[in-house]
């Protein structure tokens, strides 16, 4: 099979169809193994569930869950699915964190330019008291004379 031939048969999940609730959906399903308890916990109703997962299945092209009368098993397809798109809320939570730190300035780099006199002493103190309050956060010392300071300050 052609390049260009495996290209159009592979689903095309970043054309906009696929969203975020989908990702959440499926991992909802997976662990209730219930559209109704998926939906119950994603406080939405079972038809909106239903057609969130439709959309899915018709996105990939393939059916991801087995339905049965004592509620839904995923294929192959479905825990196949499921383990990616854990792995994105994953990734997307972890982002969130590391904004919401850097934000706060909880974590990134300070960095502080030092003439020697007088950063024996204020200096370590200082450094420990923002390390303690932001651990997470680097901090690194230039020191210099105050002409070659003030030029990587600019």
């Amino acid at each position: 099979m052609s390049e260009e031939a495996r290209r159009v048969k592979s689903p095309k999940l970043l054309d906009g169809r696929l969203k975020i609730r989908h990702l959440v959906l499926i991992d909802a399903l997976t662990r209730r193994s219930s559209v109704v308890g998926a939906a119950a916990e994603l406080h939405i109703t079972q038809p909106v569930a239903t057609r969130g997962l439709q959309d899915i299945e018709d996105v990939l092209g393939v059916k991801l869950y087995d339905r049965g009368p004592r509620g839904i098993t995923p294929t192959v397809f479905g825990q196949a699915f499921t383990q990616h798109a854990r792995a994105v809320l994953a990734q997307l939570n972890y982002a969130g964190r590391q904004v919401s730190e850097l934000a706060e300035a909880a974590q990134g780099t300070v960095i502080v330019g030092s003439h020697l006199a007088g950063s024996n002493n204020l200096l370590p103190v200082a450094i420990g008291q923002l390390k303690k309050a932001h651990p997470l956060l680097a901090v690194i010392v230039r020191d210099g004379t105050p002409a070659a300071l003030l030029t990587e300050l600019e």
